[in-house]
């Protein structure tokens, strides 16, 4: 864990943008002059800015001057997030794609979801799944695990 910009991009294979949307654009106004061309950028977070309409995504291409290149389908709700789930959010990422021209890269999936997840879509190859492990404490969930 680090405060400092320049030690938190510098070197880094990927940078994960996990901003509040108000704070996305001079975040990465801040970040822009550390950041190499080239860099893969994910931002995880929603949202649009009030004032110009614009997705978070594309506040931090403007900003950082690098073109967003790929869709993740990141589509959950926590622990009570089903396979039926993951598919809905592909299906809307699909048509993303469609209207901007902009490839899906991943579906992600939680691993206890992967088996009935693979029952409902069988043998389409539309699906680039990428299984993630949640590492949350269950007291923030308000489940029990």
């Amino acid at each position: 864990y680090t405060t400092d910009d320049a030690e938190a991009v510098t070197g880094r294979d990927l940078l994960v943008m996990a901003v509040a949307s108000s704070f996305t654009r001079r975040t990465a106004k801040r970040l822009a002059p550390l950041i190499p061309k080239g860099q893969i950028i994910v931002d995880v977070a929603k949202g649009v800015e009030e004032s110009t309409m614009m997705t978070l995504s594309e506040q931090i291409q403007e900003e950082i001057g690098l073109p967003i290149t790929g869709l993740i389908n990141n589509t959950h709700m926590l622990a009570e997030s089903t396979a039926g789930d993951v598919v809905k959010g592909h299906e809307l990422c699909c048509e993303v794609s469609r209207r901007t021209g902009i490839p899906i890269v991943w579906d992600t999936c939680g691993e206890k979801l992967l088996g009935d997840l693979q029952k409902l879509i069988g043998e389409k190859n539309d699906y680039k799944i990428f299984p993630v492990k949640l590492y949350m404490r269950p007291s923030w969930l308000d489940v029990t695990f």
